[in-house]
């Protein structure tokens, strides 16, 4: 459980982000009427991506650094 409280505090920026994502995926795909919500969806899912990348390279430079 420890690892796991490890891990989501570690990624919990991308996790809300992903999270909003989806729900602009689900509300766009029940309620067609606004098309912005999948443009919405896409920017959030790539701004969660881009943010777990950051993160990933963030700890291998600690890494490399000692």
């Amino acid at each position: 459980m420890e690892k796991f409280n490890k891990i989501v505090e570690k990624y919990e920026v991308p996790l809300w982000q992903a999270v909003v994502s989806i729900w602009f995926f689900i509300e766009y795909f029940c309620n067609k009427e606004v098309d912005s919500l999948f443009g919405d969806g896409v920017f959030w899912a790539v701004f969660a991506l881009l943010e777990v990348i950051k993160i990933k390279m963030k700890s291998k430079k600690k890494i490399k650094i000692h």
